[in-house]
């Protein structure tokens, strides 16, 4: 077993206060924080754009901050004080951070959330809302709610910039034309937030306190508290019950411990504000999701994939129907008799080659494929009856492969990755940025990103 990491502090020594302040419909939170912890931010302040008018009052105003960098002080080992505090989420924190220090013992946690003022907010009316992507978890939580009649809310800003103004239009007219045809309302959210800190230092200390050298602290721990936190001031005289679709079946969904992940039942459900209540929705395998929806999925598109290129913008494609998020639910989709073609991809023999050559040369990690690809192929028949909608010869040779042997390879400790989190910080910036001033930098890394200013 790997030494557990230990800081090079003590937690409660730093401090990170923040404050909202609304003005029209942009909610901009100011951050002030001790110089101990400054590597971790990039700027003092970041803002939240929504589409509707917000009428809230200041105890939820305060929370979409400490939802996008509660994290981050867990992280650091830093106190966290703001001005005023919904009381319901100000327990709700406490107990998220003992969940999270439990998945990551790693982690520092320990610390205090101090409110000069804890407030009880007036309870929110009877309504459903739902945080929405277009992709199938989302879709299938939606069709399963949609006697609910819930309020979509999608959030730009945290998988892509919003200065990728083209992409961005796109992914509005889809989701608008989906809350269209359903009859139910659409907002939008677009923020600037991971312009506010360093990924660079967050994926460095994260990657030593969890021992996983791929993952960050948002995919690890932040995307689900942030996305929850994002509706806050928005549910206010709106609804009372917010839905967050599922990504892994209800085996992996009780296992975080073993397998951790930002988002789970147990975790997501302990964030509440007012009289919300949050539900951790469809802990289901993709092929059972759209077996469940096949008839009322038929030309619904999908958006799975988060590829922003100009050809697919230029082809009016949201999806690229190859990257290995494309590849699954493709597989998924025609192993449930539903044509992938009408939801948003493309079967042509590039794909179908694509798709193959990633399976047989093993380019993804056991695990993934025991997750997503082994339930699917224990579901393809015996006899297929038809072309399976142009996948019945990889459908038969799938079938038969042998997913199981084999082993992931070791991981190289001379990997950019390896290297960047096992050299002390000030040493392997220096190393990564060499690298990456020729390579060019990934795509969060130190992308700046500002809202522009709301129109009159």
């Amino acid at each position: 077993m790997s030494k557990p990491f230990t800081p090079d502090f003590l937690p409660g020594k730093r401090h990170i206060s923040l404050e909202a302040e609304l003005h029209g419909r942009t909610l901009t939170t100011r951050v002030r924080f001790s110089r101990d912890i400054r590597r971790f931010f990039r700027s003092n302040s970041f803002a939240l754009r929504y589409s509707d008018e917000i009428h809230a009052g200041d105890g939820l105003l305060s929370i979409p901050g400490l939802a996008l960098l509660l994290p981050v002080a867990w992280l650091a080992g830093a106190n966290v004080s703001v001005r005023r505090l919904d009381r319901t989420y100000a327990r709700a924190a406490d107990s998220l951070q003992r969940g999270y220090k439990d998945m990551y013992p790693g982690m520092p946690c320990g610390i205090r959330l101090e409110a000069d003022e804890l407030v009880d907010s007036p309870p929110n009316p009877d309504g459903a809302a739902l945080l929405f992507s277009g992709g199938m978890d989302a879709t299938y939580s939606f069709f399963a709610n949609r006697h609910l009649k819930p309020h979509l809310l999608q959030v730009y800003g945290t998988e892509f910039p919003c200065s990728e103004k083209r992409f961005l239009e796109m992914l509005k007219a889809e989701s608008s034309n989906f809350a269209s045809r359903h009859g139910v309302g659409i907002s939008f959210v677009e923020t600037d937030f991971r312009s506010c800190v360093d990924e660079r230092a967050l994926y460095h200390t994260f990657a030593r306190a969890s021992g996983r050298p791929k993952c960050t602290l948002w995919n690890g721990v932040g995307f689900a508290m942030g996305f929850l936190g994002i509706a806050a001031p928005f549910s206010a005289g709106r609804f009372n019950h917010l839905l967050l679709a599922a990504w892994a079946s209800s085996d992996r969904a009780d296992s975080m411990k073993e397998n951790p992940s930002a988002s789970s039942p147990r975790m997501d459900e302990k964030t509440a504000w007012a009289n919300l209540r949050v539900e951790h929705h469809g802990c289901l395998h993709r092929f059972e999701k759209a077996r469940e929806m096949k008839e009322w999925l038929d030309d619904q598109p999908l958006r799975v994939c988060w590829r922003f290129d100009d050809p697919l913008q230029a082809d009016g494609m949201m999806n690229c129907s190859c990257c290995e998020k494309c590849s699954r639910t493709i597989v998924a989709l025609a192993v449930s008799g539903v044509d992938p073609s009408k939801c948003g991809f493309t079967i042509d023999d590039e794909t179908i080659h694509a798709l193959w050559k990633r399976i047989e040369k093993r380019q993804l990690m056991n695990s993934h494929l025991a997750m997503w690809w082994e339930p699917m192929q224990r579901e393809i028949p015996e006899k297929l009856e038809d072309d399976c909608f142009g996948l019945r010869d990889f459908l038969e040779w799938f079938r038969e492969f042998d997913l199981v042997t084999g082993e992931d390879p070791k991981p190289s400790p001379f990997t950019l990755d390896g290297m960047f989190t096992r050299c002390p910080y000030p040493l392997a910036l220096a190393v990564r940025s060499m690298i990456y001033g020729v390579l060019g930098e990934p795509h969060w890394m130190n992308r700046p990103e500002t809202l522009p200013p709301e129109p009159e």
